[in-house]
């Protein structure tokens, strides 16, 4: 969980891609990651491994601070038609979209794309079905996010 963003420019993401943002995130590893993987992912995400994840942060040339790593029992779906999915660490995040469709998509079939462009997906082949969050709520190491309102988000699977 990461707000890529300073709050004077909120939604932007233009600073990140000309190497200029700032960030304040945090870090929940699944509580059924051993010792090693605990030690590991910080690590790899936050760029001292090198490749993908240490050129995205050298994006933030503006500054990090990290609010904390900790455990949590993480729930995640993706449906099997990829039709809707979320994320949920009890009482701090939930995070839930559904795929969308427009008039000329056949029945259970949603826009995706291969190959997208940018690091939603990460280096290599990747499918991406769109969609639009039903439900965003952060109330985790010191950040607030509540979001009502539908908005557009695309999810790699």
């Amino acid at each position: 969980m990461t707000q890529t963003t300073p709050p004077e420019h909120p939604g932007r993401f233009s600073d990140l891609w000309a190497r200029q943002a700032t960030g304040v995130g945090g870090m929940y590893i699944d509580d059924h990651a051993d010792d090693r993987q605990m030690a590991a992912l910080p690590a790899i995400i936050g760029g001292r491994s090198g490749g993908f994840p240490g050129w995205v942060n050298e994006c933030f040339a503006g500054g990090r601070q990290s609010r904390g790593i900790e455990r949590a029992k993480i729930r995640y779906e993706i449906a099997p038609d990829l039709g809707h999915w979320g994320v949920e660490i009890l009482g701090k995040i939930k995070t839930w979209a559904k795929a969308i469709s427009g008039p000329t998509s056949p029945p259970g079939k949603y826009p995706q794309l291969i190959n997208a462009p940018g690091s939603e997906t990460g280096p290599g082949p990747q499918l991406v079905t769109w969609g639009k969050s039903t439900i965003l709520s952060v109330d985790a190491l010191g950040l607030q996010v509540r979001v009502h309102a539908e908005f557009r988000q695309a999810h790699p699977v």
